[in-house]
Formats: structure tokens, C-alpha cells, sequence
């Protein structure tokens, strides 16, 4: 992200547990605080990043409005296309299927119990809609991959369509 400011080359200098015990520049020089919110695992927290103005003192220039304004070299080349495909291709996401609607009353539902049957009007042969992340892409058909439930996907939706 840097690349077109300033070639730059992060590396972790040392760790220090306790902000006390910092000293990133003099108290009274100024600095730039970038805040971030962190998940790593099941672990989430915050963290910031303090950089001394001397530190970004040499390319200020670069950040000057009239730089950003500026024609930017094309970057779509077919590597950098590539490159992020593959990083994208790892991410991953969350897949869900609606079998079937219904509405039922509160009492039925606190009557539920386990092995109860849910009636709906969707026939056995109709079509499961599938999302990904929470936005409708796929009809499929409900069934089984060995011991595992899976969806067969018939046909995609249209992006903005929900049928």
C-alpha cells in the first residue's frame, strides 16, 4: 500500500508489553496514532500504531493533495491480477442454505422438542436457495456427500435477484 509513496521495509524492531516503558520519540514531538481493531484466532483486541513525525518527516511531500490528484500508473497488470486472485482464493467464507420458510406461532415454538417435524410448503423437489456471506447466489438442490448434508448447486441467481 506504501509502494507508491515510499519503498518501505517493515520489520519488528522490539516488543514492549508495557506502553510505560515505550519511548517512540520525545513527549513532546509530534506523532501520527493509526488504530486497529485486530482478530487473530478466536482472540480479538485493539492496537496501535505510533509513528514519529520524524519518522515520515522526509516523504511528507509525497502526501501533499496535489500528489494524489496526480494520473496514477496502471496497476491491473495481469500479475497483479493473478496475485490477487490467489491471495482471494484462500479467503474464506460463509456458505448457507434455506431448505425451506415457514411461520409457526410462539407456542409451537416453545413446544418444540427433539424429533419434532417442522411442516412447510416447500414439495421435496424444490430448490434450496444458497448464500454466500448472507447475499443469495446459488439454487441447489438439498442431498448428502457421504455422511456429510450438501447442497448441489443447479444454477447461480442474478447478481440483485433473489429467485
Amino acid at each position: 500500500m506504501w509502494g507508491s509513496v515510499q519503498a518501505i521495509d517493515f520489520a519488528v524492531k522490539e516488543l514492549q508489553a508495557n506502553p510505560q516503558l515505550l519511548q517512540a520519540a520525545a513527549p513532546h514531538d509530534p506523532v501520527v496514532v493509526v488504530s486497529f481493531q485486530v482478530t487473530m484466532g478466536e482472540a480479538t483486541g485493539p492496537m496501535n500504531l505510533c509513528i514519529p513525525y520524524a519518522a515520515i518527516e522526509p516523504v511528507m511531500g509525497r502526501f501533499a493533495p496535489e500528489n494524489w490528484l496526480a494520473p496514477t500508473r496502471k496497476v491491473n497488470t495481469d500479475a497483479n491480477v493473478t496475485r490477487i486472485a490467489h491471495a482471494l482464493s484462500e479467503a474464506e467464507l460463509e456458505v448457507t442454505a434455506d431448505l425451506a420458510e415457514t411461520q409457526i406461532t410462539v407456542k409451537e415454538l416453545l413446544d418444540l422438542q427433539v424429533g419434532d417435524l417442522i411442516k412447510t410448503d416447500a414439495s421435496v423437489d424444490s430448490e434450496a436457495t444458497v448464500y454466500v456471506e448472507g447475499k443469495p447466489k446459488f439454487k441447489g438442490r438439498p442431498g448428502r456427500n457421504g455422511r456429510r448434508k450438501a447442497a448441489l448447486v443447479s444454477r447461480a441467481i442474478e447478481p440483485g435477484k433473489t429467485r
